[in-house]
């Protein structure tokens, strides 16, 4: 079996439409290869590209053609069900990575651990977050994945409590912060005994090129709820210092090339 993509664009009565990808597709990969797939054209305009799976012949001819169906068709199938239904059922699953002062070399001391989500699929395929962003094609399943992503991690900081700051990554203008959103993560932390002293909000750098206003604004609440911040990738702004003054972060993440 063979998954091919194809742009409808040039096709016509007397020309067949142009094959843009062309991957072997078996039930092992099955998975891995549409999810790449997607991810492959998910800026493009899908209206041009159809997903078509075939049989091929020991001499390498085509039999047993399947229907062509359009791209949004598949991407619908493969994100909704395959991939968010994962998301909604909480299979997400949270990470850590160490974060360590540099300047004990020989024993490095364990100071906090940075959250990464990872989404188990099938197999020995895992997503990370920036596959699972690069797939959620609408606003409203941006905003779903980040507030998943959200309380995955907050759930998984009772696991090491007491192990140091914990680093959260937070794109303000994604979750809702309205209501009662601090007192039920206050809640959900004190319940286990985890201070909120020890978990430090970190600016997601998508996030920081736009709405300095919002980012503000959670700062501020999150401080006045115990809470501390961060500022990630400081140096690849336009202009970082306007975010240093709105922000007052606690902590500052250098750009890699400073």
């Amino acid at each position: 079996m063979r998954l091919r993509v194809l742009c409808l664009k040039n096709a016509g009565p007397n020309r067949s439409p142009d094959i843009l990808v062309e991957t072997p597709f078996d039930a092992r990969s099955k998975l891995r290869v549409c999810i790449r797939t997607i991810q492959s054209f998910h800026h493009n305009d899908g209206r041009d590209l159809k997903i078509q799976v075939c049989r091929v012949s020991q001499d390498g001819r085509w039999v047993d053609t399947a229907r062509a169906v359009p791209f949004a068709d598949f991407r619908k199938l493969v994100v909704d069900h395959w991939v968010f239904s994962r998301v909604r059922r909480g299979l997400l699953k949270c990470f850590f990575q160490p974060i360590v002062d540099s300047r004990e070399s020989n024993n490095p001391k364990v100071y906090g651990h940075e959250t990464l989500i990872r989404c188990p699929m099938s197999g020995d395929l895992t997503l990370n977050a920036n596959d699972l962003f690069s797939l959620a094609y609408t606003s409203k399943l941006c905003r779903e994945l980040h507030t998943a992503a959200l309380w995955c991690c907050l759930r998984g900081s009772l696991k090491i409590r007491g192990a140091g700051k914990l680093f959260i990554n937070i794109d303000p203008g994604q979750v809702n912060t309205g209501g009662d959103f601090w007192a039920r993560v206050l809640n959900l932390l004190n319940e286990n005994g985890v201070p909120p002293s020890d978990v430090v909000f970190e600016i997601v750098e998508a996030r920081q090129l736009r709405d300095v206003a919002i980012i503000q604004l959670f700062c501020q609440n999150a401080k006045a709820a115990g809470f501390q911040v961060a500022l990630d990738d400081f140096g690849a702004q336009t202009d970082p210092f306007q975010l240093l003054l709105a922000m007052r972060p606690d902590y500052i993440k250098l750009e890699s090339t400073l």
